[in-house]
This record gives structure tokens, sequence and C-alpha cells, in this order.
């Protein structure tokens, strides 16, 4: 048993982490039934996290990364699917080199020393994705992929050309120092802004770190932020001090960060310089009362974020896929970036029985995509049309 005065320092402790977050109250406006909609599946298909959508061309990208694989034997085992709304047809994304080759089999390519940090794609393991529209219109996807490397996890940022549904290898990035350990923690989820730019959030995951920022917030994780000028590979460290950074997006006029924290269950929006990338401190901040995770947006007027309304369903759902609630929460956000915090609705929720751990949710027209850490599935919805607008 721990003394009195302890448990009281620990008790103001979280009360004191606490305190300077504004809790917002949701309303419930659900968009779907649950007869609406059909659950999407493919071989390999295993761990959607992540979506992002072309809303010109109605393709949707999707990050699956078979976590309960590496879980269960420590191989990693990741895919990219492309998603066509408008057909409703799902095919896994071919990945050439920049030039259109092909990659060499993988047992020829581990040959060679010289090629241990660099890309293959059997080794990839995907996380957060954020596609980019470049001034010549062709479209790049950026990637979170974590490798496992002699044993040693390493995490780079790889940058695709998407065209005529393969996906063109352009560019790996790294913090690597000069024995090719990274200088970072693990990174979660990633917001292009730029031909090779990219913020990406940086929770902490030591054991001690995701100890301490469960029982009392505390603020071990990062934003990084990747300028691609120089060419390179060093990251900035431009916002410290998050309980678990998750989600990150941005406004179209680049004034504007929103980062999504699992331990401290807020939104935090930030101020942004558009010509240096830099971020201003102390962010207005919206709790939610759960862990949340990626976002993006509607019709650059709302801002989805997905949720996990059980915090222990959700844990036991990450180790070994069992059932766990699932929620989209959506906010406004007003033509100067800034968050109003009398709009956050509920527009989607199922207690796991259609989909667990919804990780994304993800708006084309009146479709709803909703993504899941483990299950071997995505939800595809139609809304009902009320407040979609």
């Amino acid at each position: 048993m721990l003394p009195t005065k302890i448990k009281l320092l620990f008790i103001l402790l979280t009360l004191a982490l606490c305190s300077c977050i504004q809790t917002v109250k949701i309303h419930q406006n659900h968009l779907t039934s649950p007869n609406s909609g059909r659950a999407i599946s493919s071989k390999n298909l295993n761990g959607p996290e992540d979506i992002t959508i072309d809303q010109e061309a109605g393709l949707a990208y999707v990050s699956c990364r078979d976590l309960l694989n590496r879980v269960k034997s420590g191989t990693p085992k990741g895919r990219i699917f492309e998603y066509n709304l408008k057909t409703s047809k799902i095919k896994e994304m071919p990945i050439l080199k920049s030039d259109g080759s092909q990659f060499q089999k993988l047992d020829e390519f581990n040959r060679y020393e010289k090629n241990a940090l660099q890309f293959h794609p059997d080794n990839i393991e995907p996380h957060g994705v954020s596609l980019y529209r470049s001034d010549d219109q062709s479209l790049k996807l950026f990637v979170i992929n974590h490798e496992t490397i002699d044993g040693e996890p390493r995490d780079f940022v790889e940058i695709f050309k998407i065209e005529s549904g393969t996906l063109y290898h352009l560019r790996r990035v790294s913090d690597l120092d000069s024995e090719g350990n990274n200088r970072i923690n693990t990174l979660n989820d990633i917001q292009a802004v730029g031909e090779e730019s990219f913020y990406a959030t940086e929770p902490n995951m030591s054991i001690w770190s995701l100890l301490t920022g469960w029982l009392w917030e505390a603020k071990n994780g990062n934003v990084v932020y990747y300028d691609g000028s120089d060419g390179k590979d060093q990251y900035q460290r431009v916002i410290q001090g998050l309980a678990y950074p998750n989600g990150i997006a941005i406004n179209a006029e680049g004034t504007q960060i929103y980062v999504s924290t699992i331990f401290s269950e807020s939104v935090f929006e930030f101020i942004r310089n558009p010509h240096t990338g830099q971020i201003a401190p102390s962010p207005k901040s919206y709790r939610l009362g759960f862990p949340l995770d990626n976002m993006n947006w509607q019709d650059s007027k709302w801002l989805l974020v997905g949720g996990h309304p059980s915090f222990y369903k959700m844990g036991r759902h990450v180790k070994n896929g069992s059932q766990a609630p699932s929620t989209i929460i959506r906010f406004k956000v007003h033509p100067n970036g800034s968050i109003d915090a009398n709009t956050f609705e509920e527009i989607f929720y199922d207690d796991g029985t259609l989909i667990s751990g919804s990780s994304v949710g993800a708006i084309w027209k009146d479709r709803l995509l909703v993504g899941s850490v483990n299950d071997a599935k995505f939800l595809d919805i139609k809304t009902e049309g009320k407040g979609t607008n």
C-alpha cells in the first residue's frame, strides 16, 4: 500500500496535468445506420490502421499493418491497398523502383550488406499515411514504415509517387546516427506539407513512458518536422511534451496543426508559421475523455478523428484482436483555423460487432470509411445525409 501522502501527491499531480485542458461536450449525430454499409476485406488485408482519400479521384489508400502477426511471431507483414469508391473494388498496390523496374528478390537483396538500410517492399510495415499533390498535379504518398533490422526496430518515412494504381518508390527518409540507430522514438502518423517535407507524431514507446503516460499523462511525446530542403536526414522536434501524440493534420492555409493524443484524450490546436514550419507554444486543447487516433478532413470544414471508448478493451484488442468498441468523432474548424468547441459530435459508434479498434474515419461524398487497428477488414458505410456538409 502506498503511504497517504504519496497517494495525495499523485492525485494532485494528475489534477494539475488535466486542469489546463478544456473538456468538451460530445453531441450525438450518427450519420450511419447499422445496415447502411458493408465490410471490405481482401487477401493480406490485416490491420487497416490508416486511410487517406484522393477526393478528386475517389480513391482511398489503406495502410495495413499485421500487428497481430508481429505480436505472435515478430515478423512484419504490411501492405498498402487502393480502394476505388466509385466501383467498390480493392487491390493491393504493387511497389516498383522510381524508374519502374522491379526490386530484387528479398533473399538476393539481403545478401549485400550495403542493402541493410535500403528500402525493399517485402520489408514494409506501414503505419500512418498522408497524400500530397504536387504543383504538376502528380500525387505522392508519404508512409511511416517500421522495419526490424538485425533485430532492432528502425523507423523510416517512405515517399512514393502514385500512378495508375502503382507505387513508385522515390525516397527513404530516416533520422539515424552513424551507427544506424534511431535518434528519435517510434513514429506514428504523418502529415505531408511539401514535395519531401512533413510532420510526424513521435510517441515515446518505452515501457516507463507508456506506464507514466497511462497513469499520470506524463508528457513524453513529441512532433517532429523534416523540411526536406537540404538533403540531410535530420528531424527537428517542433512540439514537445505531449502524452502519446497520435494523429496529426494541417489546415489548407498551413497556419494550424492539429494533434490528437492517446493518454491526455485530447485534440490540440497549434499555431504554425507557414513560411518556416515552426510551431508556436501554448496550444488550445479540447479533452474528449477517451483515447484518440488518426484524423482526416471532410470538405476542409470538419476534422474527423478515430476514437477508442474503452481503453482497457482497446489494449486487449491490440494484444489479441478481441472485440473493442469503436467511435468516430468530428468537429468543425472555422475558416481562420480555430476549432469550434461546441461542434464535437459522434457520427459513428459500434460496440465492436461490426468493427473493433476504430483507428480512423474518412469521408468521400456520402460514404464513411472506418479503419481498424487489428481487424482484417474496414467498413464502407453510406451516410444518411444529415449534417454532411
